[in-house]
């Protein structure tokens, strides 16, 4: 229709608008990238009231620092509400060990700001994007334990000192996306008399926490939790339960925030012969343990030989299955229980227990089947 009315209107949106806050990834931690949209004023043709830079804030979420700000000196309302900042002209800031911070309050022109106290990050120049990216620092990483999540605003600043506008705040979190590194010079010495020695280099990462040793009777073995026999900081253990050949071990590094390294197996290898003759009788832990279905016991028999009963028994004390009954020469002696009883049922899951006795000798040990 020729004589009807166009009517066209601007929506002018002042403060600029946070969109996202996300990891940067491929790195140790401790960083995220905020992308924002610009100020309605930030463009080319803006005459009266154009951004000159943005302004980015990060929630102070810390009780302790939030207490030594409110009883720093240079936080009365007076004072405050004369002070001007290099940094922000119209913004009363707090200076406090080198860093600038807000506190939003009624009675302050930071009352715009969000519920808080904000410390600042950051600084954009307006430049008439579209939008910006700025990569700025977090307090603590994310982890397995937990998302520590970092609160951020925006805020737009014009050419006129005392007219600046707010975001509203968006959060995000920063991830540590980097394992430790492999560890090197992994060795094991068997037969030591003392159970198996195993030794490595020390981790150089700065935030290594801990070492993990698995083991298992499988030398192709992958690494899993049921294999997990050992955490340690020391680049060294002795293993208590086994002092023979018959096991492998791997390696991995940790950090703090759950990364783990990739497994290392060991490069050098001693005394990996059976030894000749065992000097007492022993009963070591069952490998794997947990098991489904099947595990390995192994046991020691010394010179001259016994009589050996190796048997497994339920919770109730039941007896389950019985392994061994009968002389058995000396040496390491290994066997295998397939999860039956002696009718050759299928037990059910749960907790046994398995002995062995000879002559003196009497060891009990506990291991969990699981399907």
């Amino acid at each position: 229709n020729p004589s009807a009315t166009h009517l066209e209107i601007n929506w002018l949106i002042e403060p600029a608008l946070l969109d996202s806050i996300v990891d940067v990834p491929d790195d140790q931690g401790g960083w995220v990238r905020t992308f924002f949209t610009r100020s309605g004023r930030d463009h080319s043709g803006e005459a009266s009231l154009p951004i000159a830079n943005y302004g980015i804030w990060q929630r102070v979420d810390n009780p302790a620092l939030i207490a030594a700000l409110i009883a720093a000196p240079n936080i009365s309302p007076k004072k405050l509400a004369s002070r001007e900042s290099s940094k922000f002209p119209g913004i009363p800031t707090i200076s406090h060990q080198g860093r600038t911070y807000v506190q939003s309050r009624p009675d302050l022109a930071t009352a715009a700001f969000p519920p808080g106290t904000w410390e600042w990050v950051g600084t954009i120049p307006a430049v008439q994007q579209d939008g910006y990216v700025a990569r700025v620092s977090t307090i603590a990483d994310s982890s397995g334990a937990g998302t520590h999540y970092a609160v951020f605003v925006v805020t737009a600043h014009t050419t006129t000192p005392t007219i600046w506008y707010v975001s509203e705040p968006d959060s995000g979190y920063s991830l540590d996306n980097i394992a430790p590194m492999v560890p090197t010079g992994f060795s094991v010495a068997y037969n030591t008399g003392s159970g198996n020695a195993l030794a490595w280099d020390a981790c150089p990462d700065e935030d290594f926490q801990y070492f993990c040793v698995y083991r298992s009777n499988d030398p192709d073995f992958i690494p899993a939790p049921g294999d997990l026999v050992h955490t340690t900081t020391a680049a060294s253990w002795n293993d208590p339960e086994y002092d023979g050949w018959n096991v492998y071990y791997k390696v991995t590094a940790c950090d703090f925030v759950g990364n783990e390294s990739g497994p290392a197996s060991a490069g050098t290898v001693t005394a990996v012969t059976k030894p000749a003759i065992p000097q007492s009788f022993a009963l070591y832990q069952n490998v794997p343990n947990p098991f489904n279905p099947v595990t390995t016991i192994r046991y020691d028999v010394p010179a001259g030989g016994g009589v050996v009963k190796l048997r497994v028994y339920d919770v109730g004390g039941r007896l389950v299955r019985t392994l061994v009954n009968g002389t058995v020469g000396a040496g390491e002696r290994v066997i295998t229980w397939d999860g039956k009883d002696n009718r050759g049922q299928i037990v059910s899951s749960g907790v046994y227990f398995y002995r062995m006795t000879s002559q003196d000798y009497s060891r009990t040990r506990k291991m969990l089947l699981i399907k």
